[in-house]
């Protein structure tokens, strides 16, 4: 009987696991709300070569997850993630969409282009698949012509996965979205065709605005016919002025010839971040049959190097003052660029003073070409973090998104410096082998450029000489070391004798919409402080390069709570997600006053020298004497067997404390309050800590204002009754008795100390006052716990809390005063 109970039993666990397991994976299955999607479209459409026809295909695409399912319609470029329940979706979705081509393309080839896919990308027209992608934030594309019919309909469909699994450059830190998130076009391309065209130019001789530049123009042409006449010509974007060229080329055996043109540049003005001068490399090709085709690049002059010091920029000492611009809008857009956001990013990176962005991934190339324009030095990166896992495949990746990353973008005079990655693992001997690898390929595909490999924390490793500077992400006073740690870590002999400079790829601290005290973490006062003292410590240092504050607006990162949880906001930003400025940026644009960071751990403005704050602490000591002489402690210790309990009727003692006991009770606690607040404002505590498991319980468990009091509540409660105890041990008095009169007199003492950190009404203080006297003074501990518990598990009850009480009290000032 009892084998047969147990096996019953047995079964029936099996099946209340089964279901559970089946109800919870039900509740993770993604229910997509069409009906409540905000429909946004504003395409960047710039005519990618205005010699050459374009046919957009962006706007209403049909759209479903998965395999099947019903279609619905969405705008594209899009991230599924715009679509309510669909936030946190990782797997298949499936996006298609008609088109015509007309007749007139006859004897040119349409090439399907595809500006960006988060996500592996597998391309089909007309149900016969054409492409496949790996995830890669590169742009791509495939010739159809073959596969279309002309003129006729046809169908293009894109099934896009964002799983992780298969997105090994996915972006760490953020969220995987998923989507056709840039543009989408077919360009018609001649048999006459440049297929690859770049300009650069180098300072041969300077003067203090101008430099004399040795250009260089180089293209791969597709010519058919065997011969082809180049016209080219490099003038300034705006002005006159430049150089004309024209060159005959010959195709070899494959159909291709080459264009290696190299002159001078007179009186060329460089580039630089106060006049960001940018010219134009124009070229036509012409055959003796009268066909034509072009190509246009736009470039730079300057020269960007490095010594053990740091950065020069055209000779002269630059030091980089950067901020992270992740690619995140707002607004419903997630990271999908449109030209009127990423002009407002630029405006506010551009009023707070910046003179460089670092991008964690290639962006959408209209990016780049602001902030040639704006004269931003931009370090752009591979979003590659961690070790390499996968093996040749993975490896394999990372070289064909580093070819795609400078082929598109090595003509910008922007982009500075070419970065492998950050945070990572160079301690992995297979990820440093991986990494000196692909320094020696970038700087073989592109010479003039440095190259950089982010590692975590600062510390200095062996890095091959094609690296050209140590870069680290360090969040000094948030989730790293403390800051003045870090200004040590600077300064030290270590790394003040590395030959290559340093730069801090990413720092800075989480804040939310509080102002706050610059003690609490989170807050935006901790926030500027500990940026500000970040600041100081790269300004103290030898050669530190500059840095870059992460980031520039609150960015969504990955979910933390399953895909239950909607989205998650990574609150780092100078500007909130909405663009609205925090108090870091105010003053970092000259926008904010200066008393809005007047340092201060507390809601109390001011400073007190060393005297007034003597004498408020004599007047919060003599306002705690007098309550505690009204709550009879002082006749407990001295007349014990005098003390009556209270039994409510204590008319006397209600109106000596309403009269005389509660106004110095708010007198004692008010001038404690401001002699806490005045010490610190005297001698400021560092707000940095070198625990982020400390960071993240403060922030889940204390910051909520009801947890944090009913610690501190508690904590009094334990500390009365070990009070309780210990007198009664001493002086033989019933301990409920000295239990009452402690609680009485301390159990709100210290919420009066910590009242200016606490982000509460003062009238709830008074509430809580109130509330805890009329317990006290109807009996109601006495009524409650002295008849129905022995004496004996009261103090084996006392003595546990009169340990715990120690330890909680540690924790709370810690958590409190110190973080």
């Amino acid at each position: 009987m009892r084998a047969r109970n147990q096996y019953i039993a047995g079964v029936a666990l099996l099946a209340l696991i089964a279901a559970g397991a089946a109800l919870s994976a039900l509740g993770r299955a993604p229910v997509p709300r069409f009906s409540e999607q905000k429909i946004l479209f504003a395409p960047i459409e710039n005519a990618p070569n205005p010699f050459r026809k374009t046919l957009w295909l962006n706007g209403n695409w049909e759209f479903r997850t998965g395999s099947g399912g019903e279609w619905n319609t969405v705008a594209v470029p899009h991230v599924w993630n715009s679509i309510p329940g669909l936030e946190n979706y990782e797997g298949a979705a499936e996006y298609r969409i008609e088109f015509a081509i007309d007749e007139d393309w006859a004897g040119e080839s349409p090439i399907l282009r595809f500006e960006g896919v988060a996500g592996a990308a597998e391309v089909l027209i007309n149900d016969i698949r054409v492409a496949k992608r790996t995830s890669r934030p590169t742009p791509f594309e495939v010739d159809i012509s073959k596969h279309v019919v002309s003129p006729g309909r046809n169908e293009l469909r894109v099934i896009v996965d964002n799983r992780s699994a298969r997105a090994p450059l996915a972006t760490a830190g953020e969220k995987n979205f998923g989507g056709i998130l840039r543009e989408v076009y077919i360009e018609f391309r001649r048999p006459l065709r440049f297929e690859e065209a770049s300009a650069a130019a180098k300072t041969a001789a300077a003067g203090e605005d101008w430099a004399t530049a040795s250009a260089r123009v180089t293209a791969r042409v597709a010519v058919p016919d065997g011969e082809a006449q180049v016209f080219g010509r490099i003038n300034p974007e705006e002005g006159w002025g430049g150089s004309i060229f024209d060159s005959l080329l010959s195709s070899d055996s494959s159909g291709y010839a080459y264009l290696d043109w190299r002159g001078e540049l007179p009186q060329a003005v460089r580039w630089s971040p106060e006049n960001p001068q940018i010219y134009k490399a124009g070229l036509v090709a012409v055959t003796p049959e009268g066909m034509t085709d072009g190509a246009q690049k736009y470039f730079g002059v300057r020269e960007f190097k490095r010594d053990r010091k740091g950065f020069l920029l055209n000779g002269g000492r630059i030091k980089l003052d950067g901020v992270v611009w992740r690619t995140h809008f707002g607004d419903g857009w997630g990271p999908v660029a449109t030209r009127a956001a990423a002009e407002r990013d630029i405006r506010f990176i551009r009023a707070a003073g910046f003179n460089a962005v670092r991008f964690v991934a290639p962006p959408h190339p209209e990016l780049l070409y602001m902030c040639d324009r704006a004269g931003l030095m931009v370090f752009e990166e591979l979003s590659f973090s961690g070790k390499l896992s996968g093996g040749d495949s993975a490896y394999a990746e990372l070289e064909a998104a580093l070819d795609e990353m400078v082929a598109r973008d090595e003509s910008h005079p922007s982009v500075v410096a070419w970065g492998l990655g950050s945070g990572i693992d160079v301690g992995d001997p297979a990820t440093a082998a991986a990494v000196e690898r692909l320094a020696a390929r970038l700087k073989k595909a592109d010479p003039g450029r440095l190259v950089y490999a982010g590692t975590r924390g600062v510390s200095l490793w062996k890095a091959p000489k094609e690296i050209d500077f140590f870069a680290f992400e360090e969040y000094a006073g948030w989730t790293g070391r403390s800051t003045a740690s870090l200004k040590r870590a600077l300064s030290s002999k270590k790394i003040s004798a590395s030959e290559r400079p340093l730069v801090l790829l990413a720092y800075g601290a989480g804040a939310d919409a509080r102002a706050g005290a610059a003690g609490l973490k989170g807050s935006q006062l901790h926030q500027y402080f500990a940026i500000a003292a970040t600041r100081d410590a790269m300004a103290a240092a030898s050669n530190v390069g500059g840095g870059f504050i992460d980031s520039l607006a609150d960015y969504e990162g990955p979910a933390l709570g399953g895909p239950r949880v909607e989205r998650h906001i990574v609150d780092t930003g100078l500007l909130d997600e909405d663009r609205k400025p925090k108090i870091v940026y105010q003053q970092l644009s000259d926008a904010g006053r200066p008393e809005d960071v007047a340092w201060r751990w507390s809601r109390l403005r001011f400073r007190l020298p060393g005297a007034e704050l003597a004498l408020l602490a004599v007047a919060a000591l003599a306002g705690f004497s007098i309550w505690s002489g009204f709550g009879r402690v002082w006749q407990a210790l001295i007349e014990p067997e005098e003390l009556r309990p209270f039994d409510g009727d204590s008319r006397d003692d209600a109106k000596s404390f309403l009269l005389f006991g509660l106004p110095m009770l708010i007198a004692g606690a008010a001038a404690m309050s401001f002699a806490a607040s005045a010490a610190l404002d005297l001698r400021p505590l560092n707000p940095a800590t070198t625990s982020p498991a400390v960071i993240s319980a403060a922030k889940l468990w204390i910051e909520p204002f009801p947890v944090r009091l009913a610690v501190m509540f508690v904590a009094q409660i334990f500390f009365a009754a070990a009070a309780g105890m210990t007198s009664s041990a001493i002086l033989g008095v019933e301990p409920l008795k000295i239990f009452e009169l402690s609680a009485r007199c301390s159990a709100l003492r210290m919420l009066f100390v910590f009242a200016p950190f606490i982000p509460i009404p003062l009238w709830g203080f008074a509430v809580l006052i109130a509330g805890w006297e009329v317990f006290v003074l109807t009996g109601a501990v006495s009524r409650t716990l002295w008849e129905p518990i022995d004496r004996a598990a009261i103090a084996v009850a006392a003595g546990f809390a009169a340990a715990a009480a120690i330890i909680v009290l540690i924790a709370v000032f810690i958590l409190n005063v110190i973080l």
